[in-house]
């Protein structure tokens, strides 16, 4: 909201010295011969009033255009720059990219680079999910955990949909990805009063999907805090990639990506904004430096290649 606020303070003030030196210039076209600004025969270029109340629409219209930013980003329950594709239709999930499995063999199997649907694991852990109330969607693009809230006009929730979003034959490994997003945000430790929504909808008959996003979208991940969310998965998946001793390049692929999250991880705690992030952080997962200083020490030891 103080961002929001800024960015509006910030408008205004720009658009108000606009408003000054409007009618400066056009007095100085009425006495300094200048191109007439109305461009009619025998004009003198003052144009009467018309400067001064183009400088107040214009100023009403930026005052209209900065509360309507800060009322809209209150509602959204944090600044444009946190949010992570919230105003998707899709809304927002929390996934990573998958890649297809292979075919079942002792290896494959043992590694979790075998199909999913062909692993031992499937069937239980799907059915797993199911018990807690997901619904299984078959998607083609990558999978992903989605939490729906649905709220009625007054912001009371009436129910929260679950889905678990799979791509069929995507690796066993990148389902247990996924699965790693589940126990995070259901682990009672982490999130006593329940998981944080990743989208916040109201019922319509409008909409082909029976509802459209709310107004009011206070608690649902931010961009830093899915940035956070992310990196801990991560780096849990690193472990016990580990100890299963997968072969190098599933290996190097998964280092890459944690990298990658490491990095969106620390803009996320970085300056004003993330000082919010890290309190978060440490209420959450405060786990998160102890399962970096793991990775760093297996690292080394383990991963020579990874260098």
């Amino acid at each position: 909201m103080r961002n929001a606020l800024w960015k509006a303070v910030h408008l205004v003030t720009i658009v108000l010295a606009v408003l000054l030196l409007t009618p400066a210039t056009a007095v100085a076209r009425c006495t300094g011969g200048l191109v007439n600004t109305l461009g009619s025969t025998g004009d003198d270029g003052c144009g009467g009033i018309y400067p001064a109340v183009g400088s107040a629409v214009a100023v009403a219209a930026a005052l209209a255009v900065a509360a309507g930013h800060a009322v809209l980003s209150y509602a959204r329950g944090g600044t444009s720059g946190e949010e992570l594709g919230r105003a998707d239709t899709t809304g927002r999930k929390v996934g990573t990219g998958a890649k297809t499995g292979i075919d079942p063999t002792p290896e494959s199997i043992a590694h979790g680079t075998v199909r999913m649907e062909e692993h031992s694991g499937f069937v239980a852990e799907t059915a797993r999910v199911e018990a807690m109330g997901f619904t299984i969607v078959a998607v083609e693009s990558d999978p992903s955990v989605a939490i729906r809230r649905i709220v009625g006009l007054a912001g009371e929730t009436i129910r929260t949909d679950l889905e678990f979003r799979l791509r069929p034959g995507m690796r066993y490994l990148d389902l247990e990805h996924e699965l790693g997003h589940i126990n995070q945000l259901f682990d009672t430790n982490r999130f006593p009063a329940g998981p944080p929504p990743s989208e916040i909808v109201t019922p319509t008959r409008n909409s082909p999907k029976g509802y459209k996003r709310a107004f009011n979208q206070s608690g649902v991940l931010t961009i830093n805090q899915n940035a956070v969310l992310e990196y801990h998965n991560r780096l849990q998946e690193l472990l016990w990639l580990s100890e299963r001793g997968v072969p190098p390049d599933v290996m190097r692929e998964h280092l890459a990506g944690a990298e990658d999250w490491f990095d969106r991880y620390r803009k996320a705690t970085s300056g004003r904004q993330g000082n919010r992030t890290v309190g978060w952080q440490r209420r959450h997962f405060g786990d998160l430096q102890e399962l970096e200083q793991q990775v760093r020490s297996i690292r080394t030891h383990l991963w020579p290649w990874a260098r």
